[in-house]
């Protein structure tokens, strides 16, 4: 409890800016005191001076105690409220390259600590608690800064992703992190955003700098994703992720081979220090065949190579799950404009609270009663439609396990033309894999009800009235539709591919709204007139995006059942638009696919590597592997059990530094190379003097609402906010019996004067 004196000034005063209230105030006292000392001025010029001075200062004490009654003095008594417990955890990155030199003496573990130190009395005032922590390959506790600081050796490899997961499990108010940014750990780093979002943990990063010249150690070819099985004369798209170590600015080649022949060429720049290059590319399939496909990074003995064989079909079937969340046309329109192509094969819930599901193309399709919460329950599926869906209806369950399956390759498009609808799925699970963001919903829930039952009826047809007089009562009501109108592709070879030149436009009748297309996502087509507010984007109708392994993709209008019926009866253009639509979107069938990987971290001369074979049925698979020098090996293989799936594995122990290639699999059922790169003595990232790496943890903070801690900037100001405290009681001093008292006294003291000495 605080107990304060204040002037909270009363009557009409209280109501005015607290500078306009004291201003007038003053100016009424100055008022009345010149007309105080001017009244007695005049009428006491034959009274003595004492006595004129005495009734003058008697009169202007009066005028100044009711002034400070129009300010009020009020006696407060507060409660102070409880400081919320709030943790702060200080992690210190103490593997070797936090701790090497440089030529200066400096290292990065003394430039982070450095920098800390001049943050470490606000974090105490922000916060209840500090923790610290040191880690490498693991996380320990420390008791003190201190002892994390100088405790222990160094570690020969950083975890940093695997400790801020631990750390973030332990729901601290904050995390500050000294590091810089090299991770040996195989976390991703958006398990690491979601898990810090999902707790409201933001990150903060003091990192670490020196002059440490990194080291050539040339090139890693991280992933490759080349697709097991395209369709005939179409265009598909490969990719390979690579990260090339480079003591300076300078250029990579990297090439794309089929066979014999070089598809593609390009020359990315890369920077000092380590780089990551991603580099995607459109491949014709041709006719059916066995397609070998091959990445080359650089040149010389360090040159990285990796490919896979990819089969080229004549058709593929493609399994469809459809949910529609209410009873409406355009489910069969869209099952007549499939059912012209024997390849799909349609699942279909209808209305999950009627427990309405068909099967459509095939007797062996079992029908589901709703979405599953299991991701491996929609594994049987290339693609899952989404049409008029509502957010109360999916639980948070199904809705992850639909992240889950487009994230390993499946396929989801989500179709809405409510506005209303889209709205509840902002903030959701299902809106993290899509790529749009929906607009958040702003009003209540029966504004939006009302709202929606509008839209409805704005769907139906909205009702005209004519005066005729030869009808009964003179009035008819009739039905308009609403107008069709074309969607407008955006110029693009995706967009040229969905809409050829030779295909009538589709039209749709109604439209969803959504606020903003996510980064990297494709616009394919647009509303032809509507534009976003304050911009000059056009309205966003059909999207689409990599999401994981798979794609997700947005049809903002309806079902095109309107376009259906207004076209001619022979009219196949609906047909067509669905079918590509889907094909275009619905990877291959997920067949066994032969993947090769190196299960030893950091290769090295006469250390055995370990090789995993996964994705290959029936018949021991081949596994072949070639030295620097061309040397062929032929390696033996064993069986293993991996998560209940059979895998093979062998080893070998390479007996020269450089690149050895490996090949696994039989042509016939898909065959897979891959590189790798043996080092004279393994080095990991922590001794390959690597710049730290400014712009991952730069994203990694900004991801979970935290920052890049910097010398001289306060940074936990959202943390040093306190709440108000409570006023427990609000006396007024002025109202009191002695008060009045003197004041009335001095009244009548005036009063009684100025009668004695004749002035009244």
């Amino acid at each position: 409890m605080t107990s304060t004196m204040e002037w909270q000034l009363g009557g009409w005063l209280r109501t005015w800016p607290s500078a306009l209230a004291w201003g007038t105030l003053a100016l009424i006292g100055l008022a009345g005191l010149w007309m105080v000392f001017w009244s007695y001025r005049r009428a006491l010029g034959s009274a003595p001076r004492g006595v004129r001075l005495g009734l003058t200062a008697t009169r202007a004490i009066l005028v100044l105690l009711l002034l400070v009654g129009l300010a009020n003095p009020t006696r407060v008594v507060r409660r102070q409220p409880e400081k919320p417990s709030r943790t702060l955890a200080v992690l210190v990155d103490r593997s070797i390259s936090m701790s090497r030199p440089d030529r200066r003496g400096m290292t990065r573990l003394a430039d982070a600590t450095r920098t800390w130190r001049a943050h470490e009395t606000e974090a105490a005032e922000a916060f209840t608690a500090v923790t610290y922590h040191r880690f490498a390959l693991g996380r320990e506790r420390s008791s003190s800064f201190q002892e994390a600081v100088t405790s222990h050796q160094s570690g020969a490899r950083t975890h940093l992703f695997a400790a801020l997961r631990q750390a973030v499990n332990e729901n601290p108010a904050a995390i500050v992190c000294l590091t810089d940014g090299l991770d040996n750990s195989p976390d991703p780093v958006a398990d690491i955003i979601t898990a810090a979002t999902e707790r409201g943990v933001p990150l903060y990063f003091v990192v670490g700098k020196n002059r440490l010249r990194p080291a050539d150690e040339g090139l890693t070819i991280r992933e490759v994703r080349i697709p097991a099985q395209v369709l005939r004369q179409s265009e598909f798209a490969v990719s390979v992720l690579a990260e090339v170590v480079a003591p300076g600015r300078g250029a990579v080649p990297v090439e794309l081979w089929r066979g014999t022949t070089k598809l593609a060429a390009t020359n990315p720049p890369v920077q000092e220090g380590r780089n990551s290059l991603f580099w995607t590319v459109e491949v014709p399939a041709g006719e059916p065949a066995l397609l070998p496909l091959e990445f080359r990074f650089g040149t010389g003995p360090r040159q990285q190579v990796a490919g896979r064989t990819t089969r080229v079909v004549e058709s593929a079937s493609v399994e469809l799950l459809y949910y529609q969340g209410a009873l409406q046309w355009g489910y069969r329109f869209l099952r007549g404009a499939l059912e012209s192509d024997p390849g799909f094969r349609v699942t279909a819930i209808l209305n999950p609270a009627l427990g309405v599901h068909l099967s459509v193309g095939g007797a062996e399709a079992s029908g589901m009663a709703d979405l599953p919460a299991d991701a491996r329950e929609l594994k049987r599926f290339q693609m899952v439609v989404l049409a008029h869906a509502f957010a109360d209806l999916l639980t948070r369950g199904q809705q992850q396990a639909l992240l889950d399956y487009v994230r390993d390759g499946g396929g989801v498009l989500f179709v809405s033309p409510d506005t209303d609808a889209t709205r509840r799925f902002s903030g959701t699970v299902l809106e993290q894999l899509l790529p749009v963001v929906f607009e958040s919903s702003g009003s209540s829930a029966g504004e939006q009800l009302q709202s929606r039952f509008h839209e409805q009826m704005r769907v139906v047809g909205g009702a005209s009235v004519e005066v005729d007089p030869a009808f009964p009562g003179g009035v008819i009501e009739r039905q308009t539709l609403p107008a069709l109108q074309p969607i407008r592709p955006v110029p693009g070879a995706a967009s040229a591919r969905l809409f050829p030149a030779s295909m009538e436009l589709p039209h749709f009748g109604t439209y969803a709204r959504v606020q903003a297309v996510k980064p990297g996502a494709e616009v394919l087509a647009v509303h032809p007139t509507d534009g976003m507010p304050g911009t000059d984007s056009p309205r966003v109708l059909i999207a689409r995006q990599r999401f994981g392994n798979g794609f997700a993709a947005v049809m903002n209008t309806d079902l095109l059942w309107r376009w259906k019926l207004s076209l001619p009866s022979s009219s196949r253009a609906v047909e067509t638009f669905w079918q590509q639509w889907l094909l275009s979107l619905s990877p291959p069938a997920r067949g066994p696919m032969v993947e090769l990987t190196t299960r030893t971290e950091f290769p090295q001369v006469q250390r055995p590597v370990t090789l995993r074979v996964t994705g290959v049925t029936g018949a021991v698979p081949a596994l072949e592997i070639q030295s620097p020098q061309g040397s062929l090996q032929r390696l033996s293989v064993s069986a293993v059990d991996i998560e209940g799936q059979g895998a093979w594995e062998a080893s070998f122990t390479p007996d020269e530094p450089g690149c050895w290639r490996v090949k696994a699999g039989e042509p016939e059922a898909g065959e897979v190379q891959i590189s790798i790169s043996v080092a004279s003595q393994a080095r990991t990232a922590e001794l390959l003097d690597l710049p730290p790496d400014m712009d991952g943890l730069r994203h990694l903070a900004e991801a979970t609402g935290g920052a890049l801690i910097g010398v001289g900037r306060s940074v936990f100001e959202q943390f040093s906010v306190e709440q108000p405290a409570e006023t427990v009681s609000a006396q007024p001093s002025w109202n009191q019996g002695w008060l009045l008292v003197l004041w009335l006294g001095g009244y009548a003291a005036e009063l009684v004067g100025r009668r004695l000495f004749r002035l009244l």
